[in-house]
């Protein structure tokens, strides 16, 4: 999970905190209604989206497994908003060696029932049945991403 968004989540819980305190529970009136609409967008809408994202970020690796490919040792955490869910998920990864992650799925021992279709020095493309997923790196991240369900 991206630290950056866990500080973002801590900042804005506690935020939301001191807004609800001000706004619900000292009942401050004079202070105008800016307070109470950001109490609502980052109650209902900030904090949501950040713990959506961080799901999402926590269960990366255990999609990629379900899928058949076995995790990079190297892969440290899926970065960014890591669209993880329903037929068509896409994670970012960070990783020390983009290059050595490539090559480890270019070996058929790490991945299930996966055929290799197109290898390029920064992409990958598997095949299995009418499912294809998409290896790629770029700027010391790993992408992975299932094409067609």
């Amino acid at each position: 999970m991206a630290p950056e968004l866990i500080v973002t989540l801590v900042v804005f819980t506690a935020f939301s905190a001191l807004l609800f305190h001000v706004y619900v529970i000292r009942s401050a009136k004079d202070l105008g209604g800016l307070g109470k609409s950001g109490l609502v967008v980052l109650v209902g809408i900030l904090i949501p989206a950040i713990v959506v994202v961080l799901l999402g970020q926590s269960r990366a690796l255990a999609r990629l497994a379900e899928l058949g490919f076995e995790p990079y040792p190297g892969l440290e955490a899926a970065s960014g908003v890591a669209v993880g869910w329903g037929d068509r998920p896409m994670w970012v990864f960070s990783v020390d060696d983009a290059a050595a992650a490539l090559e480890f799925y270019r070996q058929p021992a790490n991945r299930t029932e996966w055929e290799l279709v197109a290898d390029a020095p920064s992409m990958l493309l598997f095949v299995r049945g009418r499912m294809k997923v998409a290896v790629a790196e770029a700027d010391g991240r790993v992408s992975v991403t299932v094409l067609e369900p």
